[in-house]
């Protein structure tokens, strides 16, 4: 049985900022919620340390985890790699790419998935359920296997068959709905029937606006700001540049980095760089109310797809001072090979940070001896070929 962190001394909502006892808040905040202002609960810690001599890769951070010990398959430790030649292409003076696609499934989902599973465990379910178009169904799946979970993912009709095949070898259920229902949020409700009357327990968001998904899950991406502070010490990257679907990433790497500053290992955030396949976060931004639907076309990058924002992503965005890029399905297939071509083949969805890096280098940032590090999130082995014919 896998026991809470004893260090947790409140959960909040990263809205308002009303504390919880600590739970599962499946639709984020309850005060919010009867508002219909969706957002996030996270977590407080009474601990000051970020990191412990114990375990390996994601255990190391165990201090300010929701669950210091949980079910692990090797996940973290991801490599930090110098790009000279795209820095020069950029104009500017370094870049790095953290491999989050070295993780045990090949995505950074790999450090969600651990703590969902613990938590699922330490609550007596016997499955969880989540709604998921590739990575994170692949990544809970495995996760799920290994700890002699049963697994059901809520998959769309078109989902990459190397997805398809990924999860189902791993005994887990793929479930595809009928076409009528076979939207965004017909999974979402179908899923939130099977958390709320089956008790099957939940990895992702079911609610509408959306919350992200699991609390317990998203602090795993805490550690991804604890490497990069393992890696550069102070003198971490100007901008970090992430991929974007509702923000669990982003939100994950920008609480990481606020605890390494409320506990005083560093004076100020990383600058962070929303990627996305159209304007939905840019448009909050410029003043638009984050609970409305986005139309836009994520055909080729269905892993940052969606036409929804989340709170998490706008206020981890705005309150590190960075900025969203919106990179059209045009750039897709040439960001795949330009990355390719340095080494790194990436799924399309992550590949897309190097039109970013390009667009903000050149329009967004006349500082051009600032470093920039990538977070490229998945690998292109997941890639439809027929993209690149």
């Amino acid at each position: 049985m896998y026991e809470l962190n004893a260090e947790i001394k409140s959960m909040y909502c990263i809205k308002c900022g009303a504390e919880y006892p600590v739970g599962d808040y499946f639709r984020g905040c309850p005060q919010c919620l009867e508002k219909d202002e969706n957002a996030s609960l996270s977590f407080r810690y009474n601990g000051a340390a970020y990191k412990s001599t114990m375990g390996k890769g994601m255990q190391r951070y165990g201090n300010l985890l929701p669950y210091r010990d949980f079910p692990t398959l090797g996940e973290g430790n991801t490599p930090v790699i110098r790009l000279h030649k795209l820095a020069q292409y950029a104009g500017v003076k370094e870049v790095y790419v953290k491999n989050e696609f070295q993780n045990p499934t090949g995505s950074h989902k790999d450090r969600m998935s651990p703590l969902i599973i613990a938590r699922a465990l330490a609550m007596g379910k016997e499955a969880i359920v989540a709604a998921s178009s590739g990575n994170a169904g692949i990544s809970l799946a495995a996760y799920a296997a290994y700890s002699g979970l049963d697994c059901k993912i809520i998959s769309p009709r078109k989902t990459n068959p190397a997805y398809k095949t990924a999860i189902e070898a791993t005994g887990a259920e793929l479930i595809v709905l009928d076409e009528q229902a076979d939207t965004v949020q017909g999974r979402w409700s179908y899923m939130g029937k099977m958390a709320e009357g089956s008790g099957w327990y939940p990895a992702t968001n079911y609610s509408m606006p959306p919350v992200g998904s699991c609390s317990f899950g998203v602090q795993g991406y805490k550690t991804i700001a604890y490497e990069i502070f393992d890696e550069f010490g102070r003198s971490l990257p100007d901008y970090i540049v992430i991929p974007v679907s509702r923000g669990d990433l982003l939100w994950g790497i920008y609480e990481g980095f606020m605890e390494l500053q409320k506990f005083g290992y560093i004076h100020d955030i990383p600058k962070l760089i929303c990627v996305e396949p159209f304007e939905r976060v840019s448009k909050v931004l410029a003043g638009e109310d984050y609970r409305k639907n986005f139309p836009g076309d994520y055909s080729l990058t269905g892993s940052i797809g969606g036409t929804t924002v989340t709170y998490q992503a706008y206020a981890a965005v705005k309150g590190s001072g960075g900025f969203a890029v919106a990179v059209p399905q045009g750039k897709v297939v040439e960001d795949i090979r330009q990355m390719a071509r340095l080494g790194l083949y990436l799924e399309a969805s992550s590949s897309v940070v190097c039109s970013a890096l390009l667009e903000a280098a050149g329009k967004r940032i006349p500082d051009k001896h600032s470093v920039f590090l990538l977070i490229a999130t998945s690998g292109g082995f997941k890639n439809d070929p027929e993209i690149l014919c």
